[in-house]
């Protein structure tokens, strides 16, 4: 039988003791390898920076080496994907010594090259002078440049640094077109803030209906502020008539995703039920809970500032 010079990407396994999702898995691993090996042969920039995160992925550090050999290929190839990569690894100290300045060096390779990420967080090291010296400037040019490119963190940043005049002079409408715009790329805390402000009529013309639809949106990704703002717009019949029971329900959910506030809502509604109303609103939050909890992974469905 030929020698295989292929990497072994684990530990022998025990095969007994493999089930099938297990075997699969080792299977579907060994022909990725095959196949970005084949194509990284070819210069395929791509395939080296894949094979190189199943190296790194992998248990035996023999081939880490291999793995940044690979990304340094798929560096002179100008690939940012990789160049962000570098700089991730270089950042945390993963598999090589942590080192800040090789890591903003490879962040500003990658940003160069038209990688948004790298965009973002090298306006945030910027900001923060993290690695670099401060610069709010250099922070503001990242940041729009990756919000150019659709990068929802960087809108969402420039969102706040516009509604709070930091770092630039306060315009709340602008700050709302930024924190819209994360917001319709899914970011989950800009739904919050495009719904408040929304309500609020603060940077844009008040609209209880897009308040409601944005304070949805946040609520059941377990945004628990957003429930607390949802129970108290039915409650007084902000854009639309009151409705005591939706309301208790919001109150509800909120109390168990942990709002202490949740309560004086719960007061407030309350009188104005009877037990059965009261009773079908708690349960429906709680089956609400459970399949937030279920659906979106969370040990509890906590609050998100």
């Amino acid at each position: 039988m030929a020698h295989s010079t292929r990497p072994q990407l684990a530990s022998a396994p025990n095969m007994a003791a493999l089930n099938r999702v297990e075997w699969m898995t080792l299977l579907d691993t060994a022909r990725a390898v095959a196949l970005y090996s084949k194509a990284a042969a070819q210069n395929d920039a791509f395939a080296m920076k894949f094979l190189a995160v199943l190296y790194l992925n992998g248990n035996n550090p023999a081939y880490r080496r291999t793995a940044f050999e690979l990304l340094k290929r798929a560096d002179r190839a100008n690939l940012p994907e990789a160049q962000l990569l570098l700089a991730q690894l270089y950042q945390k100290g993963i598999f090589v010594k942590k080192d800040a300045k090789q890591a903003v060096r490879w962040y500003e390779k990658a940003a160069r090259n038209g990688s948004s990420e790298a965009m973002n967080i090298l306006a945030w090291r910027y900001e923060n002078g993290e690695g670099v010296t401060r610069s709010p400037a250099k922070a503001l040019q990242w940041y729009k440049a990756a919000a150019e490119r659709g990068e929802h963190n960087a809108l969402f940043r420039l969102g706040v640094l516009y509604y709070t005049g930091k770092h630039v002079a306060a315009d709340h409408a602008l700050a709302f077109e930024y924190f819209k715009k994360a917001a319709e790329l899914g970011d989950v805390t800009a739904w919050y803030n495009v719904a408040w402000l929304n309500k609020t009529g603060d940077g844009t013309a008040q609209n209880f209906r897009e308040a409601k639809t944005w304070f949805e949106r946040a609520a059941l990704s377990g945004n628990s502020r957003a429930q607390v703002n949802l129970g108290v717009m039915y409650a007084n019949g902000e854009g639309f008539p009151v409705d005591f029971e939706e309301a208790c329900f919001w109150f509800e959910l909120s109390k168990l995703c942990g709002n202490e506030d949740a309560q004086q809502g719960l007061d407030f509604v309350a009188p104005q039920l009877d037990e059965a109303a009261k009773d079908r609103a708690r349960r429906r939050a709680q089956r609400t809970f459970k399949r937030m909890r279920r659906q979106r992974g969370y040990p509890n469905a906590g609050t998100h500032s």
